[in-house]
């Protein structure tokens, strides 16, 4: 299944008014509209809640159904029909939580989200250090996906040598799955546009979760500001066509006498 984007029919509230004036909103939302001018941060620093209404399909039954927050400053729990499936802290990192357990297949569940925008030490950013102002609420883009319970989780890939003037390059990719349950086969694809101009095939054995492979590619284009040629990454698994993508550039990076 696509992604299904999640930005719609949520409904907004402040802690503080005892659940009693909710708001219809949208994703991106801030917890807080300000002017430009001068203002307290004490404004955004609160506790809230976002409510959503969502039907999940018979069809989801036996497979992972995982809902991605690309961002929420600063803390996040969330709750699927009153039963905590996840929590996170930092406002500038993505998480997944697997909703699977707590829904009720065919009918009607309620997602709750509770955003604390109120600055932490134990938090990043915070820790007296912050010069800027962090706002807070579910900032970016929601998402649900259905998976198999087998499926890929994480693509990683880095460059691990370069040659501009050969054109060509070795990565390093990593790859992580979700479960361990039964031997498969993995195809690593980098696609140039919609050309594969490299590939690789793993193994997956049973117990291993984890895996790691260098891909060398030729007559590539390195990553510049002027020239930012992006490739990509598609990792499939053959047993179920399950898959996951990583847009990527390749370019050399170096501290130096004269700088970065």
């Amino acid at each position: 299944m696509k992604r299904q984007y999640f930005n719609e029919g949520w409904r907004f509230c402040p802690a503080e008014d005892d659940l009693t004036e909710w708001e219809s909103v949208r994703l991106p939302h801030t917890v807080k509209e300000l002017p430009f001018h001068y203002f307290s941060e004490k404004d955004y620093q609160m506790v809230a809640l976002y409510e959503k209404t969502f039907v999940a399909k018979e069809a989801w039954k036996g497979k992972r159904v995982l809902l991605t927050f690309e961002g929420v400053a600063h803390k996040a729990k969330v709750y699927c029909n009153d039963q905590l499936v996840g929590q996170h802290a930092c406002g500038y990192t993505a998480f997944t939580v697997d909703l699977s357990g707590a829904l009720l297949f065919g009918g009607e569940n309620l997602l709750r989200v509770e955003v604390d925008s109120r600055e932490s030490l134990n938090v990043p950013p915070f820790g007296y250090v912050v010069d800027y102002l962090t706002y807070g609420g579910i900032y970016r883009d929601v998402y649900l996906e259905v998976k198999e319970p087998v499926h890929i989780t994480d693509v990683f890939v880095r460059t691990k040598k370069l040659d501009t003037e050969a054109k060509c390059a070795t990565l390093m990719v990593d790859v992580t799955i979700s479960e361990a349950v039964a031997e498969d086969e993995l195809l690593l694809e980098v696609m140039d546009e919609m050309k594969s101009i490299a590939s690789e095939r793993i193994k997956v054995t049973k117990g291993q979760q984890f895996y790691q492979t260098v891909i060398v590619l030729n007559n590539i284009e390195a990553w510049d500001i002027n020239h930012p040629k992006l490739y990509t990454l598609q990792g499939t698994l053959q047993g179920n066509g399950e898959s996951k993508c990583m847009r990527f550039g390749i370019r050399n990076v170096a501290f130096q006498a004269d700088g970065f």
